[in-house]
């Protein structure tokens, strides 16, 4: 997380480089999310982003097993 970040989300001043950098709401909140695994004691954050993973992950090796198994139909077409 960048320094000038969290002091901004902690309510801080950053003095003179609040003049050089210039965070708007969504970039504090994806500086945040960054750091909200570490922050928190509950581990649900980190469950739904696995989980998300995951399914993802099972959508893509259901693709992968409907081709191959397009492709085991045509060689058994072409043994024939």
């Amino acid at each position: 997380m960048k320094v000038e970040a969290r002091e901004i989300l902690l309510g801080h001043s950053i003095g003179v480089r609040a003049s050089y950098q210039k965070y708007s709401d969504d970039d504090l909140l994806q500086e945040y999310l960054k750091a909200v695994d570490l922050l928190t004691i509950n581990q649900e954050n980190r469950l739904k982003r696995k989980v998300a993973a995951l399914e993802k992950k099972d959508g893509e090796l259901e693709a992968v097993f409907k081709r191959l198994k397009q492709v085991e139909a045509v060689i058994g077409k072409l043994s024939l």
